[in-house]
């Protein structure tokens, strides 16, 4: 009975390159991703006069925020393409 679970069981070996591709086309997506936000800041983190209490630190929190998740998203798929 145990001869057949660990002879089901995959080796790293064979998922290495199916696991580097897809993290590879992630950390593509989320740095697109984060060039797009960049260049749209302005855009997305600007003053908005509707807005009552909208302070340059508040916006500037706002996007520090998403661009540390953006940071650590990147840091963690790099790290997952050299662990595999």
């Amino acid at each position: 009975m145990e001869l057949g679970f660990v002879a089901a069981v995959h080796k790293l070996e064979d998922a290495a390159p199916v696991l580097r591709g897809f993290f590879g086309v992630l950390l593509v997506l989320v740095f697109i991703a984060g060039v797009y936000v960049f260049c749209k800041r302005r855009q997305l983190f600007g003053q908005d006069p509707d807005v009552t209490d909208d302070t340059w630190a508040v916006r500037n929190l706002r996007f520090w925020e998403v661009l540390l998740v953006w940071i650590l998203a990147m840091a963690l798929l790099i790290e997952m393409l050299f662990r595999v």
